[in-house]
């Protein structure tokens, strides 16, 4: 069996993504000899705006919504075949699903955070632009065929909102 491990960018500063990619090849790498073969699959993050306009936040997350949602996904389109399963190891990088046979997706769903403006928009009013792109995220999640969580809690909150099916959780 191949498995494409889709993490997020390193770029984007998450620890705790970078801790879960680094305990999940580990995990996986002692499944190799069981016919379980793995690899990354990520592209490079691109940055295009030159030094001249400094970093700002503003110019920082256009590179983010660039690299996750037109880089990321054209990547998968060419690099996709050959691949058994797919694991997203981040619930918000979930657009991908869209990009990808999702009978053979796993999305790791850490928690509600990323929805939460769909979910309760009086305590978390967003502008349209923002809400568009979580609900992408969340048709995307809604679409892979497994959802695994690290917590009860996560789980209990899916269930609650009836966001996935629980047999797929």
């Amino acid at each position: 069996m191949q498995v494409a491990l889709l993490p997020d960018f390193a770029e984007e500063g998450w620890p705790s993504m970078d801790l879960m990619l680094e305990m999940l090849s580990r995990e996986y790498a002692g499944l190799d000899a069981a016919d379980i073969h793995w690899r990354e699959l990520r592209p490079p993050f691109r940055r295009f705006w030159p030094a001249v306009f400094g970093s700002g936040p503003r110019l920082r997350n256009s590179e983010r919504l660039w690299n996750r949602f037109c880089s990321y996904p054209s990547y998968l389109r060419k690099h996709a075949a050959g691949w058994d399963v797919f694991h997203i190891l981040d619930h918000s990088y979930s657009q991908l699903v869209h990009d990808l046979p999702a009978s053979r997706v796993v999305v790791t769903c850490h928690d509600l955070d990323t929805f939460r403006c769909l979910l309760a928009p009086d305590a978390e009013p967003r502008p349209a632009w923002f809400r568009a792109m979580a609900r992408r995220i969340l048709r995307g999640l809604q679409k892979a065929r497994w959802i695994t969580c690290p917590s009860q809690a996560t789980r209990q909150a899916l269930e609650q909102y009836q966001i996935i099916s629980p047999d797929r959780i």
